[in-house]
């Protein structure tokens, strides 16, 4: 787990893949994700199929609505180990924002479409 960014807050979480997504910076928030690997082998993800299939719906979602505003009222879950934005045609269509816990703080598992 060295070198991936934990989160306190779900609002510094949603501020950094807003920034990512603002920057166009899809290489940084691949590699942010914790299962990185696991992703490539399930959902044969790699960081080129992650730039170049899901970051650009995950960018268009940002642009219907700001994802610190969206987000601004939600929070993680005071128990329980995993929590999840989206999918499953929800409020980012079919992206999924996948975070896990990890002691105090939380990671960013996985960024990803079911369809």
């Amino acid at each position: 787990m060295d070198g991936i960014r934990q989160f306190h807050t779900l609002a510094e979480a949603i501020a950094f893949i807003s920034e990512c997504v603002e920057r166009d910076s899809a290489l940084e928030l691949f590699n942010q994700t914790t299962f990185a690997e696991k992703q490539a082998e399930k959902f044969a993800t790699t960081s080129d199929f992650f730039s170049q299939f899901i970051f650009p719906p995950l960018v268009k979602q940002f642009q219907v609505m700001d994802f610190r505003i969206r987000y601004q009222d939600s929070a993680f879950p005071e128990t329980g180990d995993t929590f999840k934005l989206g999918g499953h045609d929800k409020e980012l269509g079919h992206m999924h924002l996948d975070f896990s816990r990890r002691g105090k703080n939380w990671v960013i598992e996985g960024v990803w479409q079911c369809r």
